[in-house]
C-alpha cells in the first residue's frame, strides 16, 4: 500500500547547490540547536523552476531547516487548520535520522497556532497526542505531506539539513494526491 506521507522523487541532485548554501547560511548557525531560514528560493535552478513550470507549479518560497547532532524537531503539522500540502525536500548531512509521520488519536486534540522564528505557522503537538505510523530515513528528493503530523529525530554526530521548496499553483498550496498525480512521471514507488 502507497504511503499518504510520502513518495521519492526522480529529481536530479543538483537542482541547487547545497555547499554553496549551507556555507552562506553557517554564519548565522549555531551548532547547539535546530535554525529555520526562508526565502532562499534563489538557490534553487532555472532548469528546476523551468521543470516545475510544465506543471504550472511555481517556487513560492524555499527554506531550510538544520536538525542539530543528536537533535529533534517536536511533532508538528506546518499550518492550521491542517490540510495535505506538500513540500518537495532534499535532506543531507547526518545519514542517521529518522522522518516521522503520525495521526492524532483523538479528534477533539485543541490546535494552537504557533510561529517559527522565520515567522511561518505550524502548531505543536506531544507524543501522548499522536500515534507514530511511518519512520524513514530519507536518501533523495522526496515529496512530503507537511499537513499530517511528522517530526524529525537527528540520531547521528552530523547535523542534517533539510531544504524545502514550498510550490503553488494558481496562487494556492498544492494537495499531496494533486502532486502524485500531476508529478506521476517522476514519482517513485
Amino acid at each position: 500500500m502507497l504511503s499518504n506521507y510520502y513518495r521519492y522523487l526522480n529529481l536530479p541532485e543538483d537542482c541547487f547547490d547545497k555547499n554553496k548554501l549551507s556555507s552562506d547560511v553557517s554564519i548565522d548557525l549555531n551548532k547547539n540547536r535546530n535554525k529555520h531560514w526562508d526565502h532562499l528560493d534563489n538557490y534553487f535552478t532555472n532548469d528546476i523552476k523551468e521543470w516545475l513550470s510544465k506543471f504550472n507549479y511555481n517556487l513560492t518560497n524555499a527554506e531550510l531547516f538544520y536538525t542539530a547532532p543528536f537533535g529533534q524537531l517536536p511533532w508538528h503539522i506546518d499550518m492550521n487548520p491542517p490540510e495535505d500540502f506538500v513540500k518537495i525536500n532534499f535532506v543531507w548531512g547526518s545519514k542517521n535520522h529518522l522522518m516521522e509521520w503520525g495521526e492524532l488519536k483523538n479528534s477533539n486534540i485543541s490546535i494552537d497556532t504557533l510561529r517559527t522564528e522565520v515567522g511561518s505557522q505550524y502548531s505543536k503537538f506531544t507524543q501522548d497526542q499522536i500515534d507514530s505510523k511511518i519512520a524513514i530515513t530519507i536518501t533523495k528528493p522526496i515529496l512530503v505531506n507537511v499537513g499530517k503530523p511528522h517530526r524529525v529525530v537527528n540520531l547521528s554526530r552530523e547535523g542534517r539539513w533539510c531544504f524545502c521548496m514550498i510550490l503553488t499553483c494558481n496562487d494556492r498550496r498544492i494537495f499531496f494526491d494533486d502532486a502524485v498525480n500531476t508529478l506521476n512521471e517522476c514519482v517513485l514507488d
